[in-house]
């Protein structure tokens, strides 16, 4: 479970890893045992935060909330 936390923070703070990307550096790892889901269901009973998507440019510079909802 750490090994996945730890690869959770680098997916949500520094790399743009998607999800399918992230279970197969877990199972290469040799982490079989927690999922993406369970990785994120675990983390949220630890700290008490909620997961919520926006819309981002594709180059992850703009998150289009606030002010910047209308845009395209």
């Amino acid at each position: 479970m750490l090994k996945a936390l730890q690869l959770l923070y680098l997916k949500a703070k520094k790399t743009q890893i998607s999800d399918e990307n992230f279970s197969e550096i877990l199972q290469i790892f040799g982490c079989n045992g927690p999922t993406l889901y369970t990785t994120k269901q675990t983390l949220q009973k630890l700290v008490n935060f909620n997961i919520y998507f926006v819309d981002m440019c594709i180059n992850s510079c703009i998150a289009f909330t606030g002010k910047y909802t209308e845009m395209s």
